[in-house]
């Protein structure tokens, strides 16, 4: 009896010692939540920092591209176009030269054919 008397005396200490590490528990938590706070905060700030020093950069960034875009992308549009006409003038000399090398071939069997018809038209031209 004496024995369960104490037990009983003792589940309310148990009781209360366990809602006392609840509440420890609590608080340790809460702190730990507060150091994650100020932890989010510090990183935000520094990132917000970060950033605004970095604006400058990327002003000057852009302003070197609205430069670029500028300036030299119609000079390469230029270059482009030059390219373009001198490869398309070398075509046309490399097409003007075979064919004027064909014509001299064509000429040349056209006059060895006219030759050889005026040849027989001579010898009879020495014989009158």
């Amino acid at each position: 009896m004496i024995l369960n008397q104490q037990r009983v005396l003792l589940i309310p200490a148990l009781i209360q010692q366990f809602f006392l590490l609840h509440e420890l528990l609590i608080a340790l938590n809460l702190r730990h939540d507060l150091l994650l706070i100020l932890a989010l905060e510090t990183l935000y700030s520094s990132a917000v920092t970060l950033f605004h020093g970095l604006d400058p950069l990327f002003v000057f960034n852009l302003l070197v591209i609205f430069f670029l875009q500028k300036h030299v992308v119609p000079s390469l549009l230029g270059i482009n176009l030059l390219r373009e006409f001198f490869r398309e003038l070398l075509d046309f000399l490399l097409v003007v030269h075979i064919l004027k090398a064909k014509l001299v071939f064509v000429l040349k069997s056209q006059f060895f054919n006219l030759l050889l018809q005026v040849i027989p038209l001579r010898c009879l031209l020495f014989k009158v």
